[in-house]
């Protein structure tokens, strides 16, 4: 079986404290226009190497969406709706922590990974922060 491991996102920081209200959340784009399209299988990995969520304050989710770019209309990025897998961070995950989630098989051309911090506490002064790093494990058999 080929296959190749794709680093897409170096170790960051990923900050959500200023999302400030109950139930708000934020979500940033880690990476996109990634070309799956010579693989038949993709798995993300997630690493989480430090965890600065204090109690349960909020959460922090990295997930995978399909995308289609075209050449017709190069400035609108269209993206399914579905998420391909998610790894959720909350305060009860230690790190370190490493997370495989397969995005399954015969995910299109291209897909964008994201992060998404939602605030579940009132107690704006607590952060919503993790280190993260993401690759991604492509098959072709």
């Amino acid at each position: 079986m080929a296959g190749m491991v794709l680093r897409v996102v170096p170790k960051r920081t990923l900050d959500f404290t200023n999302v400030s209200s109950i139930g708000a959340s934020q979500e940033i784009v880690l990476a996109q226009g990634i070309d799956v399209s010579d693989w038949r299988e993709v798995s993300m990995m997630v690493r989480l190497h430090q965890n600065s969520i204090v109690s349960t304050v909020g959460k922090i989710e990295l997930y995978a969406y399909m995308e289609g770019r075209t050449g017709e209309d190069p400035g609108i990025l269209f993206t399914s709706a579905n998420t391909l897998a998610v790894v959720t961070i909350s305060n009860t995950v230690a790190a370190p922590m490493y997370a495989v989630s397969s995005l399954g098989s015969n995910v299109g051309a291209m897909i964008k990974i994201a992060a998404r911090g939602t605030r579940t506490s009132s107690n704006a002064s607590n952060s919503i922060k993790a280190d993260i790093s993401v690759d991604l494990s492509m098959k072709s058999a």
